[in-house]
């Protein structure tokens, strides 16, 4: 990590500097803390990059969505926990969805985990959930929006057509759309 710092700073005295942060930064032994759980050592950082970050947000946020592309908010709160179990540590949470919530809900595994991370990343996490599944709700919501007016619109085209025809011209229009509804033979 400290090569792609160092190599986007041109000044030679910068580089240096930004290289023995990096390099302090990698060596810091308090990064992580090591907590017993279960009979078991389990190592637990204390913050995670911006990169990591990001998809375990995207993670959650699209874990509040069902295949139908509806948002089912029992999921947050499971998901949210899941996430930062997976991220900030070396547990292996099952896939499977009901083993992974005793391991969230029937434990005290999360709480370990909450006590370690830094309090202003997890609040910065926790706001930025909010901020994206705000985000796709509105959005959501917005295309709704969008093709209620569309076929209000269209309706209200097809009601100024049909009363520019006269009942002779109804009632041709009816007939070819009732025959139209026929199979063809």
């Amino acid at each position: 990590m400290d090569e792609m710092i160092a190599s986007a700073v041109t000044d030679g005295e910068n580089e240096s500097f930004i290289t023995d942060v990096m390099r302090t930064i990698e060596n810091d032994k308090t990064r992580t803390a090591v907590k017993n759980w279960c009979g078991r050592k389990i190592e637990i950082r204390k913050t995670i990059g911006l990169m990591d970050m990001q998809a375990l947000i995207d993670r959650v946020v699209d874990g509040c969505f069902n295949e139908d592309g509806e948002y089912t908010a029992a999921m947050k709160t499971f998901m949210l926990k899941y996430s930062i179990v997976s991220w900030y540590t070396d547990v292996p949470i099952p896939t499977d969805v009901a083993l992974a919530s005793a391991f969230l809900y029937e434990t005290n595994l999360f709480d370990i985990v909450k006590a370690v991370i830094d309090p202003g990343q997890l609040q910065e996490i926790t706001a930025a959930v909010d901020s994206q599944l705000k985000y796709r709700l509105d959005m959501k919501l917005d295309v709704a929006q969008v093709a209620m007016i569309r076929m209000r619109d269209s309706m209200a085209e097809l009601g100024r057509l049909f009363d520019s025809l006269s009942e002779d011209d109804i009632q041709t229009v009816v007939k070819a759309i009732g025959q139209a509804e026929q199979p063809v033979q």
